[in-house]
């Protein structure tokens, strides 16, 4: 059997054509979980949020789809939120004894630092972190690892997450309606998971090169 577009999306969980037919409305249990994982687990950074949002928004345009679009909306804002709350307090119970024991790889002094660039950046990183994936996984478990303010982290999780997941969703659901994505859906989807990948992957490359420019 040839590798296709089609096998690509499924491993990453955004062949949702496949996952409707076979689950219906149990897609909005799938999501939920894979929204969940990647919001609250630091090991499970690599699923795909927000490509995942737009796939299933721009199929519940269609006359034969199980999924409404602003059920999508309330039930992964709703994931994503629970999964940043989990991540942060796994955060905050890992912190205080780093800075007890003073390990060589996380050190006082670099949780330190980290406490400074939350007290003065944690509102963008918590909101603008949500629209870059990996940082997305990472930002919540930094935020706890820092202490930073409870009550401020939750109020701009909500309204990051809500953002992050409003924004994918009701671009696919208008996209939806456009020909051309629905004759080439695949890969407007893979087009959509690449776009994401990016900024890490040229942050990645940025600090890769001021190290070597450093040394």
């Amino acid at each position: 059997m040839s590798f296709t577009i089609n096998n690509l999306l499924f491993i990453l969980g955004t062949d949702f054509g496949e996952v409707l037919a076979k689950y219906g409305t149990w897609a909005y249990a799938i999501m939920f979980i894979i929204v969940f994982f990647e919001a609250g687990l630091v090991l499970t950074p690599f699923l795909p949020g927000d490509s995942m949002i737009f796939a299933a928004a721009t199929l519940s345009v269609r006359s034969d789809s199980d999924l409404n679009v602003h059920l999508i909306v309330l039930f992964l804002t709703v994931a994503g939120f629970a999964g940043y709350v989990l991540n942060y307090n796994v955060g905050s119970y890992i912190g205080p004894r780093v800075y007890k024991r003073n390990y060589k790889v996380i050190s006082r002094k670099r949780l330190n630092q980290t406490k400074d660039y939350f007290e003065k950046h944690g509102v963008r990183t918590i909101i603008y972190g949500r629209f870059i994936p990996i940082i997305r996984t990472f930002a919540p478990f930094v935020a706890g690892v820092s202490e930073m303010n409870y009550r401020r982290f939750m109020v701009f999780n909500f309204l990051g997450c809500l953002a992050w997941v409003a924004i994918y969703a009701y671009s696919g659901y208008f996209l939806g309606n456009i020909p051309f994505v629905k004759n080439h859906f695949e890969m407007t989807v893979l087009v959509v998971l690449v776009a994401t990948l990016l900024p890490p992957i040229y942050a990645i490359i940025k600090q890769s090169r001021s190290r070597k420019t450093a040394s």
